[in-house]
């Protein structure tokens, strides 16, 4: 899938970003070293307070790590990438507003720091963070707030912090309490499909290679 997004998006806009963005956490400590041999430098995981908070639960960030890239490891094979924190309209809400939560974070430190809002392309709620930019306008102005994108900050800021994942981090529930594995309708398609591959292996058996046989 990796392969095939790089692919499609040298095929659109002849370049690419070699970055990663899954959806709620979905992520393994395997999964670092997989993404590195596909060329991958950088992915982004919530480290959301409400609603998707399962990193949150297992790593401990304060100071200007809550806003900067970590270096992200496998304890293991000693794999790393870069891991952005990402955070969510939930957050913007605990905090004010996104033009409250600029200021919060400009009082507190001196340095570079990169605020990553993410969340559903299809969200309705969406529309009304589109009303919250326009509360940055004055910031803008000023140069407090400067808009920018995930690689050219990456480009300019090396990780600040280095971090180990220990295990699976997918926030099936988006409250942290339940892993995706841990979903039961998870559990009835996994039996499902190995009882499916159970009953190939048999028929492949009792068909000794009589093709009409193995599909029935």
């Amino acid at each position: 899938a990796v392969a095939w997004g790089m692919d499609s998006n040298a095929a659109m806009f002849s370049e690419v970003v070699p970055g990663v963005q899954p959806q709620e956490c979905m992520v393994t400590p395997d999964h670092i070293a997989w993404y590195a041999e596909q060329g991958i430098e950088w992915i982004t995981l919530f480290y959301a307070a409400n609603g998707f908070t399962a990193l949150r639960q297992d790593v401990t960030l304060s100071g200007a790590a809550l806003y900067n890239p970590i270096t992200l490891r496998d304890a293991e094979t000693d794999a790393h990438l870069t891991w952005v924190p990402a955070y969510h309209h939930a957050d913007v809400l605990e905090h004010g507003g996104l033009s409250a939560w600029a200021e919060q974070i400009s009082q507190r430190h001196d340095e570079d720091t990169l605020l990553l809002i993410h969340f559903d392309a299809d969200a309705e709620s969406w529309e009304n963070f589109g009303l919250e930019l326009d509360d940055l306008s004055d910031q803008i102005a000023s140069g407090q707030v400067v808009m920018t994108n995930i690689q050219t900050y990456l480009d300019a800021h090396d990780p600040v912090e280095e971090v180990v994942l220990m295990g699976d981090v997918a926030d099936g529930t988006g409250d942290g309490f339940q892993s995706w594995a841990e979903k039961n309708f998870n559990h009835e398609l996994a039996t499902q499909i190995f009882a499916a591959r159970e009953m190939a292996e048999q028929a492949a058996v009792l068909g000794n290679g009589d093709a009409d046989v193995e599909s029935l």
